[in-house]
């Protein structure tokens, strides 16, 4: 029990959004140094949502836009914080390569990015005759860290 002879009182804060992560390799064909500085943008996001502090709960509105990830200082990793989503159509991850190449995957309507997790794209990219550019896509999903502050 606490009350006011207590000194210290901790503090638990869990992630109530969701993260993901994109990670660029070089494969068939490419350098790292072809790949560095790639954007890549997540399409078709919710990007408000109501957060119930009383009931714990959040619902997303009807509001979507693209968010462009925030790129690492390797230029090979990028990162974002988004709303948790169950399976929505018509998303894509995008990427603008240096050299003005552009490729989009689709992501899985089924794919969840859920509460207090990571989603991590691993994206190899292969040079190919027919095309240019063709990128192969497995994902994994993690905890995000959770913090404790005291």
């Amino acid at each position: 029990a606490l009350d006011k002879t207590v000194q210290t009182v901790d503090l638990k804060f869990y992630h109530r959004l969701s993260r993901i992560e994109v990670e660029l390799k070089a494969g068939a064909g490419v350098s790292e140094a072809e790949l560095a500085g790639t954007t890549v943008t997540l399409s078709n996001q919710p990007v408000k949502a109501d957060f119930d502090v009383l009931q714990n709960t959040m619902a997303t509105a009807a509001d979507v836009a693209d968010i462009t990830l925030l790129t690492g200082t390797n230029g090979l990793s990028s990162s974002a914080i988004i709303l948790p989503q169950e399976g929505i159509n018509g998303r894509t991850l995008h990427f603008s390569f240096p050299d003005g190449t552009e490729k989009s995957w689709q992501v899985e309507g089924a794919r969840t990015f859920e509460q207090g997790k990571k989603t991590i794209f691993n994206i190899t990219v292969n040079r190919v005759p027919v095309g240019g550019i063709e990128v192969e896509v497995t994902a994994t999903i993690e905890p995000w860290e959770v913090a404790l502050v005291q």
